[in-house]
C-alpha cells in the first residue's frame, strides 16, 4: 500500500474542509493581507522550494537538473509575489521585495540568465521540457495552474462574490499545496520509490532519473 497517497488524500480533504470551516468561524480576517491563508501559502512555497533544491541536488542527469533549477527560480518568484509586508514595521528593503515592482524585478533578474541559457541550448531545453510534459507530474502542475486561474478570476473580479477575497486566497492555498506536493513527488528519490511501487507503470508516467 502506498501510504504517501493516503496521506496526500487525507491532507487535501482536510485542507479543503478545514479552510472552509475556518472561514465560517473567523470570517474574512483569514483572507486578509498577512492573514492565516497567506501565511499557509508561504509555508507551502518554502516546502516546495526545499523539494526543488532536492530535485537539483539529487539529479543524476542534466535534464532533470535543468528542470530543478527552473523550479527553484519559479518558486522563489512565487514566494516574493506572495510575500507582502506592506503596512508593517518591516525594513524598507523588505517591503520593497514584497511590492509588485520589487517582486517583478527580482523574478526577471533571476529568469533572464535562465532564459538566455535555454535559448542558447534550445534543443536541450526543449528535450528536457518535453520529458516533463510527458509525465503525470505535468498533469499535477496543470491542476496548480487551474486553481491559480480560479483564484485570479476572483482577484480581478471576473467572478463577482461578496466572499471573493476568501475564494481568491482559498484557491491559491489549494494551488500551492498541489504545487508543493508535485515538486516533492518530482524529487529523484520519490520517483524511484514510485516506479518501484507500481509494478507496471505506464510508459509515459515517469521521468528518466538515470544518467
Amino acid at each position: 500500500m502506498n501510504y504517501q497517497n493516503i496521506v496526500y488524500s487525507v491532507v487535501t480533504f482536510t485542507l479543503f474542509i478545514g479552510l472552509a470551516m475556518t472561514y465560517s468561524t473567523a470570517g474574512m480576517a483569514v483572507a486578509e493581507e498577512n492573514g492565516l491563508l497567506e501565511n499557509i501559502q508561504l509555508v507551502m512555497l518554502v516546502a516546495a522550494l526545499v523539494s526543488a533544491v532536492f530535485i537539483t541536488k539529487q539529479a543524476s542527469n542534466k535534464s532533470l537538473r535543468y528542470i530543478g533549477v527552473g523550479f527553484i527560480l519559479l518558486t522563489i518568484g512565487f514566494f516574493v509575489r506572495e510575500f507582502d509586508v506592506r503596512g508593517t514595521d518591516a525594513p524598507s528593503w523588505l517591503i520593497w521585495i514584497g511590492s509588485p515592482n520589487g517582486s517583478l524585478i527580482i523574478t526577471l533578474a533571476m529568469f533572464i540568465p535562465y532564459i538566455i541559457y535555454s535559448v542558447i541550448n534550445l534543443r536541450f531545453a526543449w528535450s528536457a521540457a518535453m520529458q516533463l510534459l510527458n509525465t503525470y507530474h505535468f498533469a499535477r502542475l496543470m491542476l496548480v495552474l487551474f486553481f491559480l486561474m480560479l483564484g485570479g478570476a476572483y482577484d480581478r473580479e471576473w467572478i463577482q462574490s461578496v466572499h471573493g477575497m476568501f475564494y481568491e486566497e482559498f484557491y491559491e492555498t489549494i494551488a500551492w499545496w498541489f504545487y508543493a506536493w508535485s515538486l516533492f513527488k518530482l524529487t529523484p528519490a520519490q520517483m524511484q520509490r514510485d516506479n518501484a511501487f507500481y509494478a507496471r507503470p505506464p510508459s509515459h508516467a515517469k521521468l528518466d532519473v538515470r544518467d
